[in-house]
């Protein structure tokens, strides 16, 4: 058996091949609606079928007409015509229908079910000469003329088709059975979509959590499927734990290098300073206002130094959180009062409306740093006001900071909670910072179960709303 032949093959198998389950199922499903779509055409087109008798029917027809004719010669003749129907039935062991011509009434002794119209049988009546034609699972012949109590009527008689209990069910409950043969086709279409949707619903799940930042989301049970489906499931796993190691790695570089730099920039800024002591009397301005730059400088590296180890420590889960009871209202109200300095020196108004009485179980200094750096941000892009506000309701905390100025591109809103990113319309090195606070801001706020989002305002400007479960 040649390769391609083999691939073909393996294709068409379900159990590893996404294409062969799709085949099975349509198919399947193709199967029974042309299966009943067949089943109910032949049905309707053998009702409509006219033909002449055969010699047996036409035997059974003489032999009913002869004795309905000695029914009709004795003095207690019969007078209702479905018992002759019955009583013609039963010696006969035929299926019998009576018409009385005068009355234009039809007398028979089969279930209602069977007997579904009469309008087959009157059809029949434009025939001069007996014919025989199919009802439902009988097979009629007629009909043949005869006298009773001096009424004329015409006779049929019938015989059952073979058939089994669901021809019986379908002849007698059509409707169930039509609505049976599309409750199958649905069940079949539904489990054909939930054996496609699930993985591909268990694909989406885990690609949503990998792009809101939980690299370590993983598609479940992928080892299990064989198919193109799970192939694409172990393939996406791969790639997370890929982009998983490299991300770690690159934190994990970033946090070294950053650790090891400590120490060379604490001996730069004590050897900064003791020139500053010992050499402030032989040094012109000029190299003194240098030193004073490489010594502001260096401080914020450190700053950067120590943002950037805070951020890994965060990230990592590295942090050692002291969860205890926060009354958030006074430390809110200390951080405004504490950023009022800074505010004032700007000439800026600071406005905080704090709802007293707030407290949550958390990390006091990690919450202190999230909203300093939210204040500070909005002092720094400011251009006259910032409004700082704290409030409750139902579970939730919320926490929001909005300012007027620039605000932010809307392509961009979503990435300054990015560590080192600078939005380019109001971050520059001139503003100060390199985009590490909203970051550590996000990682705080995320260790309390929390979220925290920025939007534009109207008319101008950024609000950074956090919003904290008290429960968590």
């Amino acid at each position: 058996m040649s390769n391609k032949v083999k691939s073909a093959l393996k294709r068409l198998n379900p159990k590893h091949s996404l294409f062969g389950k799709l085949f099975l199922w349509f198919w399947l499903a193709t199967i029974v609606l042309i299966s009943s779509t067949v089943w109910l055409s032949r049905q309707f087109s053998d009702d409509n079928q006219i033909r002449p008798v055969s010699k047996q029917q036409q035997q059974v027809l003489t032999q009913v007409f002869e004795r309905v004719e000695q029914l009709n010669q004795r003095k207690r003749k019969p007078r209702d015509l479905k018992k002759l129907a019955f009583h013609l039935s039963r010696q006969f062991n035929y299926a019998i229908v009576i018409y009385d011509i005068e009355e234009k009434k039809w007398f028979n002794d089969l279930p209602t079910p069977t007997f579904r119209g009469e309008s087959r049988f009157e059809r029949m009546l434009a025939y001069d000469q007996a014919l025989a034609f199919n009802v439902g699972r009988f097979t009629f012949a007629g009909p043949t003329q005869a006298m009773i109590n001096d009424k004329s009527i015409l006779i049929y008689v019938g015989q059952h088709r073979a058939g089994g209990a669901l021809h019986s069910f379908k002849d007698q409950h059509p409707g169930w059975f039509i609505a049976i043969i599309l409750t199958i086709s649905a069940l079949l279409c539904l489990v054909m979509a939930w054996t496609l949707n699930k993985p591909l619903k268990a694909l989406q799940q885990t690609v949503q959590q990998m792009a809101s930042g939980d690299l370590s989301a993983r598609v479940a049970n992928a080892d299990k499927r064989h198919d193109e489906v799970g192939k694409l499931s172990q393939d996406i796993n791969h790639m997370a734990e890929q982009v998983d190691s490299l991300v770690s790695s690159q934190k994990r570089l970033l946090a070294d290098i950053s650790h090891e730099l400590r120490s060379p920039l604490a001996r730069l800024q004590i050897a900064i300073g003791i020139a500053q002591q010992s050499s402030a009397d032989s040094m012109s301005e000029a190299q003194l206002s240098s030193l004073t730059r490489i010594e502001k400088e260096a401080d914020e590296i450190e700053t950067m130094i120590s943002q950037v180890l805070a951020l890994s420590r965060l990230e990592a889960n590295q942090q050692q959180q002291a969860f205890e009871q926060v009354n958030l209202s006074s430390l809110v109200s200390q951080l405004c009062q504490d950023a009022q300095f800074e505010a004032d020196a700007q000439s800026k108004a600071l406005v905080c409306q704090v709802k007293p009485g707030i407290e949550l179980n958390g990390d006091g200094q990690l919450l202190s740093r999230a909203f300093e750096n939210l204040i500070r941000n909005a002092i720094k892009y400011a251009q006259q006001t910032i409004q700082v506000v704290l409030e409750e309701e139902d579970k939730t905390i919320h926490f929001f900071v909005q300012d007027d100025g620039g605000g932010v591109n809307d392509e961009e809103i979503d990435k300054i909670f990015t560590p080192f990113y600078r939005a380019s319309a109001s971050r520059n090195r001139q503003s100060g910072g390199v985009g590490l606070g909203l970051a550590i801001t996000r990682s705080a706020i995320s260790a309390h179960n929390g979220s925290v989002t920025a939007e534009n305002a109207e008319p101008q400007g950024l609000k950074v709303s956090v919003r904290l479960p008290k429960v968590h």
